[in-house]
């Protein structure tokens, strides 16, 4: 009878454990992917909840055992919570690379085409999905999703279960995320952009100083070559730019953790 009640207590601590790892899958890039099914990521999450429970059970297990219902579906929805938001702190830098293509489509006239984007399971414009898909390579290419994944195990050194997570620096952590985006995203664009804005005055002289050329018909195609020319020329600024917003994200996330762990 010890035995048995011993064995359901190890399975309600690994449930609290897949409940922070599954919320980190469904938030964090490449692993949320929408081109990856259900089930595999719930497979991927049980088989790293048993990873991560072989450290953690015998060391956490004894603060969250024997739980009531109540306290314990509260601390499951915490666990979901503190993955969820780690995961989000990555999945930043690929809205981000979005949105910057965003901008630079409506500026090159792509914002009509529509695209599969296979990361968020959504329609998006040309740029949109070329800078998501080079985000992907970039993140890859420099064990960004290894560095993701180092995060959420050491969350349970910084965060154990049961310990009290404060609200406030949660907040806090989501709305710096969403500020760090949308700066981010105008870095990223901010070379294309100044270019593209750029052949726009030209464009302008040459109305002016030769009228009977009609530019309206030469600036559409015009743009869409100038901008795949200027995409190319600016390549590897914009790698350059992703691989630092990486190196952000691994400062953000250990932010996180101290935050999330301070309470």
């Amino acid at each position: 009878m010890t035995s048995l009640l011993a064995w359901v207590n190890q399975v309600e601590v690994w449930l609290l454990i897949m409940a922070r790892v599954t919320g980190w899958v469904m938030t964090a890039p490449v692993f949320s992917s929408r081109i990856v099914s259900m089930p595999v990521q719930l497979g991927f999450a049980g088989v790293l909840s048993i990873v991560a429970g072989e450290t953690v059970i015998p060391v956490q297990g004894g603060s969250v055992a024997g739980l009531t219902l109540g306290p314990y579906l509260f601390e499951v929805v915490k666990q979901w919570l503190i993955g969820a938001t780690i995961g989000f702190v990555g999945s930043v830098i690929f809205t981000a690379a979005e949105m910057a293509g965003q901008l630079i489509d409506m500026q090159m006239g792509f914002s009509m085409v529509s695209l599969f984007n296979p990361q968020f399971g959504t329609g998006g414009a040309l740029l949109a999905n070329w800078q998501a898909w080079l985000a992907t390579l970039v993140f890859v290419t420099v064990d960004g999703h290894l560095a993701l994944l180092a995060g959420l195990l050491h969350s349970f050194d910084w965060i154990p279960l049961g310990a009290a997570a404060p609200v406030g620096p949660a907040a806090e952590v989501i709305a710096r995320g969403v500020a760090v985006l949308f700066v981010l995203g105008i870095q990223l664009s901010a070379p294309m952009l100044l270019s593209l804005l750029l052949f726009d005055v030209i464009l302008a002289f040459v109305s002016r100083a030769a009228p009977q050329v009609n530019v309206l018909f030469v600036a559409l195609p015009g743009k869409i070559l100038a901008g795949w020319g200027i995409a190319l020329v600016t390549l590897p600024v914009l790698i350059l730019g992703i691989g630092r917003v990486i190196g952000w994200m691994n400062t953000a996330v250990d932010g996180v953790l101290r935050a999330l762990g301070s309470g």
